[in-house]
């Protein structure tokens, strides 16, 4: 019985404590061109950005891009993952990654997200609130010699109350 005890009883403690070390242990992603606010200029073609993947044909991986892992968004790029699917060439990639996934709420509340990029293309990944931001386990994207210009886009669109720093 004691042993039944002790296993529950350290099962709810990694439980609660799930989302605390992604708040402290995060990587940034704070380049202006993830910014959802940076359009294309006219006459840009798609034969530039960089890829979301370490080792990706084609286009090199982006600055700050250090493989799959936690990040965070921070300005000037933005404080979360985008959550409308970007236009072509929007946030200086050929296919932005976004979710229309709801954010936690709560402070070291984790959920799964799914994460669109491309006409039908799909990764699942993890957001975690902080208290004041977000951080998301974020995977590698797909980027081979066809479609090579793929990134994970970012947004200024915060909970009302949620400070930020």
């Amino acid at each position: 019985m004691k042993l039944g005890v002790f296993v529950v009883l350290a099962c709810l403690a990694l439980t609660a404590s799930a989302g605390w070390k992604e708040c402290e242990n995060y990587r940034i992603l704070d380049d202006a061109y993830r910014s959802s606010s940076l359009e294309p200029e006219a006459g840009e073609g798609l034969d530039w950005g960089w890829c979301d993947k370490l080792g990706g044909k084609g286009s090199p991986a982006s600055p700050n891009w250090l493989g799959e892992g936690w990040y965070r968004f921070v300005p000037p790029a933005g404080h979360i993952l985008m959550s409308t699917p970007p236009k072509p060439r929007q946030c200086h990639t050929g296919e932005g990654a976004y979710s229309t996934d709801p954010l936690p709420t709560k402070r070291n509340e984790t959920y799964p997200i799914d994460i669109y990029y491309g006409c039908c293309a799909k990764v699942t990944g993890l957001v975690t609130f902080c208290g004041q931001f977000w951080v998301y386990r974020l995977p590698e994207l797909h980027c081979d010699s066809f479609v090579t210009h793929r990134g994970y886009c970012a947004e200024h669109a915060p909970l009302k109350g949620v400070p930020l720093n």
